[in-house]
């Protein structure tokens, strides 16, 4: 008997803590659904009344937060925490009756919102955020990006608001018309996205009040984490809408009209968005100069005149709806720094002394040299200089022979006579077209092939004299000297015996001298080689032991002092390395320290790039000190580890 006694008492002592559990559970419960049933009956109060809060509905958010706080400080580990606060920071949003949303959206768009003005300044655009009026931004030929706050919002479709439009139309007042429409934007909110943007900003201000409320201090520590973080989250995700709203950019038509077009911004900045939009028309590298030139695309050369001033260019484009809409005056920079680098025009400078420079196929080292250049027809110019590099094969092709035949220096010079044209290859499929070359002095031309042939990208020869390399003499630049492209390096392997058999003894241990060398290589070339090159190859050779002086050391300077050096092959000499594959080339040899085998390293993906589809190879030997006491055989096992078999 007892025994059911104390079974039926377990069981009801069971029954007894799930009612408890039960009710605990309707009461949290039921806690809540008064908190959300004031809120709801609020928010339909205050929707009902356009968005008023009136003294019910302000009744009924008092209530919402009084059952919320409840379950805060009752109920504080059940899953409708979250819910109760988000009431209660709602509840105190309304009841201030906030129609700040909207000024909250301007005050982002114009604080807290990088992606609307990212990659302005880089590019010398002008940014502006949330002028007033269109007295607020400049009319100076800066381009310049409006971006205007919620009350200018459109529809995407309709025609551009008047007021909006007016940033583009008018500077101070209604009456004064701006001057430089072509290169101003006006970016603004859709509506659509203005309203999804108003309510991600409520519910941050939401939590922004809860953080401000006395509520927030009776939190526990858990709690006000929780507060911070979804405050956080929810000013992230109103950011993003307040730059997802702007997606109406209002710009000048070709045809003169003020035109508006959608845009989506999606993970990049709006100036980079606006950069694709191809309608816009927008350059920001360069243009084609042949379209700036008379009869191109572009009407901004002055009719009949053989040149433009540079400054002056920038401007046109501001100003003529009929033109694209370049980003700066760097767009203006580059377009005639690379038209005259290609010789399409030349470039007069005028200093402040009334002296000029000229630029033509050629760097334009001159600072500032847009403000005072001038942008001239080549074949209306006359040069009083000439760049080094106008003298080159590759700059004067059509011209020079493609082969290795060359010409001769008074040829040359009478390419610059006015009444000659170089070749460009503007298309692979089209035939080249031609570019007149500017007339110059034949005493200039001298001087641009003295300093070609100094810095080696030209090869001279005149009689016995070969120079490449080095200054040419006066006497050497005769009008009968021969000009040539740079010859390549000497390898080692075009001094031994089997390259030049006659220059060499028949002994055992073959000699030869220097001036021999030279004799072979000359009679082996069909011409004189320059010095220093055949110098440099030599000492190579020299170098990595292929040959050595039969008396005294070190490389050998001149022909003049050295050339009667005797040099030899000894037996124990390095062997001649085996011949170049047909069809490969090579570079002469170097001795690279272990930094410049770093820096190799460094670099050899971009060799690789340059050369593509060429197949490089890397021949290479490791040579050190010989010490008696160095143990080799890790060296070596290193090495194997790079290419088999390769080991000291």
């Amino acid at each position: 008997m007892r025994n059911v006694m104390n079974a039926r008492l377990r069981i009801s002592l069971l029954v007894l803590a799930m009612l408890l559990s039960f009710g605990m559970g309707c009461a949290y419960f039921n806690t809540y659904y008064l908190a959300n049933k004031y809120f709801n009956e609020a928010e339909r109060i205050r929707l009902q009344n356009n968005g008023i809060v009136d003294a019910r509905a302000r009744n009924a958010y008092r209530d919402a937060i009084t059952w919320s706080s409840e379950i805060l400080q009752t109920y504080n580990d059940s899953h409708y925490v979250d819910d109760s606060l988000f009431i209660i920071g709602m509840s105190h949003y309304h009841q201030k009756e906030y129609v700040e949303a909207r000024t909250k959206f301007d005050e982002l768009a114009r604080t807290k919102c990088p992606p609307l003005y990212e990659g302005c300044l880089e590019e010398d655009v002008k940014p502006h955020k949330l002028p007033e009026s269109p007295a607020d931004v400049g009319d100076d030929g800066q381009f310049r990006l409006v971006v205007l706050g919620s009350k200018y919002a459109g529809i995407v479709g309709d025609p551009p608001k008047p007021e909006a439009a007016d940033f583009l139309r008018t500077h101070s007042s209604p009456t004064d018309t701006r001057t430089f429409q072509n290169i101003v934007l006006v970016v603004t909110p859709s509506i659509p996205g203005l309203q999804q943007a108003e309510q991600h900003i409520a519910d941050w201000m939401a939590w922004e009040e809860i953080k401000g409320s006395i509520h927030y201090k009776e939190m526990d520590s858990f709690q006000q984490e929780t507060v911070r973080k979804r405050e956080k989250d929810a000013l992230k995700d109103a950011q993003t809408s307040v730059k997802n709203a702007y997606e109406l950019v209002l710009y000048l038509h070709s045809d003169g009209s003020i035109q508006s077009k959608k845009i989506t911004m999606g993970a990049q900045s709006l100036f980079a968005t606006l950069l694709l939009e191809k309608e816009l028309r927008l350059f920001k590298e360069r243009i084609d100069a042949e379209a700036i030139m008379p009869n191109g695309l572009y009407p901004v050369w002055p009719p009949g005149q053989p040149n433009v001033r540079i400054s002056g260019l920038y401007s046109a484009f501001a100003q003529q709806p009929g033109l694209p809409k370049l980003i700066s005056q760097r767009t203006v920079i580059n377009t005639i720094e690379d038209a005259v680098t290609h010789g399409v025009l030349a470039l007069c400078c005028r200093r402040s002394d009334g002296s000029e420079q000229w630029y033509w196929r050629g760097p334009i080292d001159m600072a500032e040299w847009d403000r005072v250049g001038e942008a001239w027809l080549p074949a209306e110019t006359t040069l009083n200089s000439l760049s080094p590099s106008a003298v080159l094969p590759d700059a004067l092709a059509g011209l020079w022979p493609e082969d290795d035949q060359g010409v001769k220096l008074s040829t040359l010079c009478s390419w610059y006579d006015g009444s000659h044209a170089y070749e460009e290859k503007t298309h692979p499929d089209y035939p080249p077209e031609a570019r007149p070359i500017p007339k110059v002095d034949y005493k200039l031309v001298h001087q641009a092939v003295s300093k070609a042939v100094a810095d080696g990208d030209l090869w001279l020869v005149f009689g016995n004299d070969s120079v490449s390399g080095e200054t040419p003499t006066p006497i050497q630049l005769d009008a009968e000297a021969m000009l040539y492209r740079t010859p390549e390096s000497l390898s080692a392997i075009e001094f031994l015996p089997s390259a030049l058999p006659d220059a060499w003894s028949e002994n055992e241990e073959p000699e030869t001298t220097v001036s021999a060398l030279y004799a072979g290589i000359k009679e082996e070339r069909g011409k004189p080689w320059p010095q220093k090159i055949f110098l440099d190859g030599l000492n190579s050779a020299l170098g990595q032991g292929y040959m050595s002086r039969l008396s005294g050391s070190g490389p050998i300077s001149s022909l003049a002092h050295d050339g009667d050096i005797t040099l030899i092959i000894k037996d124990d000499t390095m062997p001649p390395p085996p011949p170049m594959p047909e069809g490969r080339k090579s570079t002469p040899p170097v001795i690279l320290g272990v930094a410049e085998v770093q820096s190799l390293g460094e670099e050899i993906g971009q060799l690789t790039k340059a050369l593509a589809g060429c197949d490089p190879q890397v021949e290479v030997s490791l040579s050190i000190k010989a010490k008696p006491e160095t143990d080799l055989k890790k060296a070596s096992e290193i090495l194997e580890r790079i290419k088999k078999e390769w080991k000291f």
